[in-house]
């Protein structure tokens, strides 16, 4: 696909089109991690970091909750932030 860059402010900006950016689930506001690579540019979306709240409610999703949590034994202390 070709597009073009903008200028936006003091920034260039990218359009994604709106059939591709729902292919990959990214709405106003979403984040997503951007790198050089080989002289390309490679947009990918990000995984924000979880809040406790959301942790647990996917933890009982998948049936991982047993009414206690030991972070550091199940290797997820970096997988969410305080609220």
């Amino acid at each position: 696909m070709v597009t073009k860059i903008s200028m936006w402010g003091n920034s260039l900006g990218l359009r994604i089109p709106k059939s591709m950016a729902a292919q990959l689930n990214l709405n106003e506001g979403s984040t997503v991690v951007l790198e050089h690579k080989d002289g390309r540019i490679e947009v990918t979306p990000s995984t924000p970091a979880l809040t406790m709240t959301d942790f647990v409610k996917r933890m009982k999703q998948v049936g991982d909750y047993d009414g206690e949590l030991s972070w550091k034994e199940r290797g997820l202390e970096s997988f969410w932030k305080d609220e």
